[in-house]
């Protein structure tokens, strides 16, 4: 029946031909509201109204694309006003998952109840296990992050130290400490490429715009 399809494509959710959803690139940042928080003690009051344009507001794509270091982005861009928890969830399982492909590349031991933790939480987001079985999977990661202590290797304990960051039971704090602390060991310019480029991809997907 006509309205029901347009060229395969169904528009059952409201959607007009030819119009796209908004992505999360397209929400805004509030010049005021990251004054409020705090921003002038991160940064100097002249760049940060320049970054703006002499605007009260600007888009989250926008904000990617300054010629700034990569953590003042992120700072601004992953709060809970601006982006849906979950997907500052999915942000941190993203770090943490490039994180222990690194590390594994180049030989460092892996935890079973670190992987675990990283896979349930990857599991949750495709809503096939529940916040509880999580939370079990969370209370693991922290037995794994003790009991590696013991073996007096750095790498194996950034390993589970950066999956248990990743399951803080808040996105905006699971974002934030799973991307200081990828940052902080991954410290080039290629890496905080890397985490803009992946910030992007994942803002950009249409499908998350409402998550």
């Amino acid at each position: 029946m006509a309205g029901e399809h347009d060229g395969g494509q169904d528009r059952s959710d409201g959607e007009s031909p030819g119009e796209q959803r908004p992505s999360l690139l397209d929400r805004t940042i509030s010049y005021p509201e990251l004054l409020d928080d705090g921003a002038l003690g991160i940064y100097p009051q002249v760049p940060l109204r320049r970054w703006f344009r002499d605007r009260e507001t600007m888009s989250v794509g926008e904000a990617l694309g300054l010629r700034t270091h990569a953590g003042w982005i992120f700072w601004a861009i992953m709060r809970d006003e601006v982006l849906p928890d979950r997907v500052m969830h999915l942000l941190a399982a993203q770090y943490a998952r490039e994180f222990l492909t690194r590390m594994t590349a180049r030989g460092t031991y892996l935890d079973f109840r670190t992987e675990r933790a990283l896979a349930a939480k990857e599991s949750w987001l495709e809503e096939q296990i529940s916040l509880g079985e999580l939370s079990t999977a969370r209370d693991a990661a922290r037995r794994a992050y003790d009991d590696v202590a013991d073996y007096g290797d750095q790498d194996v304990s950034a390993c589970a130290a950066m999956v248990l960051l990743a399951l803080a039971e808040r996105g905006q704090d699971a974002q934030r400490q799973a991307f200081y602390f990828f940052q902080e060991s991954f410290p080039l310019r290629a890496d905080q490429r890397w985490l803009l480029r992946r910030a992007k991809a994942t803002l950009a997907a249409r499908d998350l715009a409402f998550a």
